[in-house]
C-alpha cells in the first residue's frame, strides 16, 4: 500500500500485494505447492479431476446401471463412459468404490487405465472382488441370464 497525497487516502498495488503474498510460506502456499502432484501433464489433468477420490478403496466390477433413468456413469479421472448398451468406447468395467466412501458403493466409477496409471499418486487400494465382509464393500449383483 501507498500512501497519496490526499490525506486518508491510500492506494493498493494489487499486483505487488499478490506478488508479494505469494513468496510467503504459509497455508496458501503449502496448498498450491501440494495440488501437483506429478509432472506428467498426461496424469495431472486426470488426477485433478479425481482429487475427490484420494485414498479411497474401489474394487473391480462389471458396470450396472443404478437406476432405471440413469442409463451411464463417467471415469472420476478421464471421464470415459460406462455403460450397459455396446457402442464404440463405452466401458463396461471398471473400480467403482465401496460401502464406506460418503457417498456409497459404486456411486463413483475409475476407468482401468486410469487406475493403473494413478494409483499410486492417488494411494487408491483395490478391494479383492472376493471379499465377504459385507461393511466395507458391496458385493457385486447376480447378472440376469442372457
Amino acid at each position: 500500500m501507498r500512501r497519496t497525497k490526499m490525506p486518508g487516502v491510500v492506494r493498493v498495488d494489487w499486483a505487488f500485494t499478490f506478488a508479494a503474498a505469494a513468496l510467503q510460506p504459509g497455508a496458501g502456499a503449502q496448498a498450491h505447492r501440494s495440488r501437483r502432484m506429478t509432472n506428467d501433464p498426461n496424469k495431472q489433468w486426470r488426477i485433478d479431476n479425481a482429487r475427490h477420490l484420494w485414498g479411497v478403496r474401489l474394487q473391480l466390477q462389471h458396470y450396472t446401471r443404478s437406476g432405471e433413468h440413469w442409463d451411464h456413469d463417467h471415469c472420476a479421472a478421464c471421464r470415459a463412459k460406462f455403460a450397459e448398451f455396446n457402442a464404440p468406447d463405452i466401458q463396461h468395467e471398471g473400480y467403482a468404490t465401496c460401502a464406506d466412501y460418503p457417498k456409497g458403493a459404486r456411486y463413483e466409477w475409475v476407468c482401468s487405465p486410469c487406475f493403473a496409471d494413478l494409483k499410486d499418486e492417488m494411494q487408491w487400494s483395490a478391494v479383492d472382488n472376493r471379499s465377504r465382509d459385507p461393511q466395507s464393500v458391496l458385493q457385486q449383483p447376480a447378472r440376469p441370464a442372457a
